[in-house]
């Protein structure tokens, strides 16, 4: 089975195309460099192609015969000196139009889309929102994953082409922390601090996971035409992310400020008089690690797909290896 994937060079990308490899299909990788893919050079089921998908006009090359395309490639919060709403929507949006223009519609099986929960917004952070939970994003990034899934949805139903759609909570794996520090620590890791007494719970999603569901999804009919919420089975305390984050940089001995939560609500509220849209921005990203932010994951097991990972043994048991989808130690 032919295998497009885009954003091959990125973080899951660049572990999505191991794992396919290793299954014996035949990868196309598609992204601006190959910078952190070199090693994929070797393999005989493997090919690159350097293209920037917001450029409509760029020919593929030979991607017509692909079965299944896996579209990865995205604009992510911070990744770029561009951050405009434009550019989000040039990349995230328009850029998942213009790739799917350039493959053949009558020979695509399967459409795989990794979105993400921000396309929920704020919603009701008390309850865990689920894939029946309006769809109503707050940022940029949200509001043009939203539209791109919409464009997928359509242009599948349109076409007689299986959609599957993965919305993701916040990725994690040993050599990504990012989306684990930003909620816990400052200044290169010099400072970690806790909301309140820090029992305020979040949704993640180990890479690993995400590589063990995408992958067992490919011509799996019971996600065929079918978006799912893709994180791992518990979620988390602030307080359990900072103890796993301070254990692998080994900070334990780390002090963890306490912030009470009057005081950012306060430079909120000022921030929100002076600048109102600034304010409101900030007031959602900070609601993301000071109050509740879980996402429910049910339908993606009763569907069959197990979510394995945890933070314990994918950061910090060293034996903890991964065969088949399956934790072993």
């Amino acid at each position: 089975m032919r295998v497009v994937l885009t954003g091959i060079n990125g973080y899951i990308g660049s572990h999505l195309a191991r794992r396919l490899l290793e299954r014996g299909f035949s990868v196309i990788g598609i992204d601006l460099n190959d910078s952190n893919i070199k090693w994929l050079n070797d393999q005989d089921k493997f090919s690159f192609l350097k293209y920037d998908i917001t450029n409509s006009r760029i020919h593929y090359g030979n991607i017509e015969d692909t079965d299944v395309l896996i579209h990865c490639a995205a604009l992510v919060h911070r990744r770029s000196q561009d951050l405009s709403k434009s550019n989000y929507f040039k990349v995230n949006t328009q850029g998942t139009i213009n790739i799917l223009a350039a493959l053949n519609h009558k020979k695509l099986k399967q459409i795989i889309f990794l979105s993400t929960v921000s396309v929920y917004g704020e919603g009701n952070r008390s309850a865990p929102a689920n894939e029946n939970t309006s769809v109503s994003p707050v940022d940029f990034y949200g509001q043009s994953k939203a539209e791109a899934e919409n464009y997928i949805m359509n242009y599948s139903q349109e076409k007689g082409i299986n959609f599957t759609i993965f919305r993701l909570t916040p990725v994690y794996g040993k050599d990504f922390l990012m989306n684990l520090k930003k909620r816990v620590c400052l200044g290169n890791e010099r400072l970690f601090f806790r909301i309140a007494k820090g029992n305020q719970k979040m949704s993640l999603c180990s890479v690993n996971n995400v590589i063990d569901v995408v992958t067992s999804s490919i011509g799996n009919e019971a996600c065929f035409n079918e978006i799912f919420i893709l994180s791992d089975r518990n979620n988390y305390q602030a307080n359990e992310v900072i103890d796993a984050v301070k254990k692998i940089l080994r900070r334990t001995k780390k002090r963890t400020y306490l912030i009470p939560l009057f005081l950012p609500e306060i430079a909120l509220h000022c921030l929100s008089l002076a600048a109102p849209n600034a304010g409101k921005s900030l007031r959602y990203h900070f609601g993301k690690i000071a109050t509740d932010c879980v996402y429910s994951g049910d339908k993606l097991r009763s569907k069959g797909l197990a979510t394995r990972w945890n933070l314990m043994n994918t950061l910090l048991d060293p034996a903890a290896s991964i065969v088949d989808g399956k934790t072993h130690f």
